[in-house]
């Protein structure tokens, strides 16, 4: 963590002195580094510490990124081309945590976990993106999926405290 933090304060400075090329370089950083968190929590199920990340991860993406959107340095072309990762974002989001609230047949444990941290991560996200995508996020998730996604947060509680 120390690291993006370190690479995302350098593209800031650099970003001040109007050098923008540091910016595509934490952008594909920090793509990586989620698609990789994808791939451990799909693969380690109910694994809190990989969903802490995520939250970590998106955080970076809603402060330092769609920040940007309204920057006056930057150009039309570029607001409309962070506007549009903001919806892919969305959209990526929204499926991993479609197919991890997904509870298998079977009552293990960590199926249940997965489903609980995936709902939390959810209702925590809704919090965190900017007003201008609420409505966006709101319109992709269905009722029926966030009353299910609530009920389930709100039977065993959130894993990782408040929302």
């Amino acid at each position: 963590m120390r690291l993006i933090i370190k690479i995302l304060e350098d593209c800031c400075r650099k970003q001040e002195e109007g050098s923008c090329d540091s910016c595509v370089e934490v952008y594909l950083i920090w793509q990586e580094e989620l698609d990789w968190n994808e791939e451990l929590i799909k693969r380690y199920l109910g694994r809190e510490a990989l969903w802490l990340y995520r939250r970590f991860l998106s955080l970076l993406w809603i402060r330092h990124f769609t920040s940007d959107i309204n920057d006056l340095s930057f150009s039309q072309k570029s607001q409309s081309s962070i506007q549009v990762n903001v919806s892919v974002f969305l959209d990526k989001e929204l499926l991993l945590i479609n197919s991890c609230s997904e509870r298998s047949d079977n009552e293990f444990e960590d199926f249940e976990e997965q489903a609980i941290c995936s709902a939390s991560y959810m209702l925590w996200l809704t919090k965190q993106i900017p007003e201008t995508q609420k409505l966006e996020l709101r319109e992709k998730i269905e009722n029926e999926s966030l009353d299910a996604m609530l009920k389930l947060v709100s039977l065993r509680g959130p894993p990782f405290g408040a929302i």
